[in-house]
């Protein structure tokens, strides 16, 4: 996810209030909140979710 995009797993966490251990959790166990990927959406500029 993060190599698509610019930024690091610690400018992420400090946008949307969570700790970049915690990203790096969600991330790799591939399971996490429609909440958590809207947040990061939005955190990372992306307005529009193709599905």
């Amino acid at each position: 996810m993060m190599k698509k995009t610019p930024g690091t797993y610690a400018q992420l966490a400090e946008k949307i209030g969570e700790t970049e251990v915690s990203i790096r959790n969600k991330l790799s166990r591939r399971r996490f909140s429609a909440a958590f990927l809207l947040q990061s959406l939005e955190a990372i500029g992306k307005t529009d979710l193709r599905l």
